[in-house]
């Protein structure tokens, strides 16, 4: 082998964390199915399981899903202390990161 340095890739989809963060602030959705819309679309972002069992999908408009769902507005979630918190919690691990979401 050679001096090439490994690169391993590594994508976490963390659709459920951003339903999760909305539990934090909102108990009283947990085991409800909760969709995640996003501001400036109004497509699906993020989903609970409950929401995937009535089959929504992420991705999908939000006309789409009618009344199977709670929905909830997407927060600034880039700008967010969870999701900050997450990325800290990666960095000892994983110190070149890239976010989709921003690309």
């Amino acid at each position: 082998m050679n001096n090439m340095t490994k690169r391993v890739v590594l994508h976490l989809d963390v659709d459920n964390f951003y339903v999760a963060v909305e539990v934090v602030h909102k108990p009283e959705l947990n085991g409800l199915p909760v969709i995640i819309v996003q501001k400036n679309s109004g497509g699906i972002v993020a989903l609970s399981n409950e929401a995937k069992k009535c089959g929504i999908e992420t991705g999908e408009g939000i006309g789409r899903a009618g009344n199977k769902a709670l929905k909830r507005k997407g927060r600034a979630w880039m700008n967010s202390p969870p999701s900050h918190r997450f990325g800290r919690i990666l960095t000892p691990v994983v110190p070149s990161q890239e976010d989709r979401s921003k690309s």
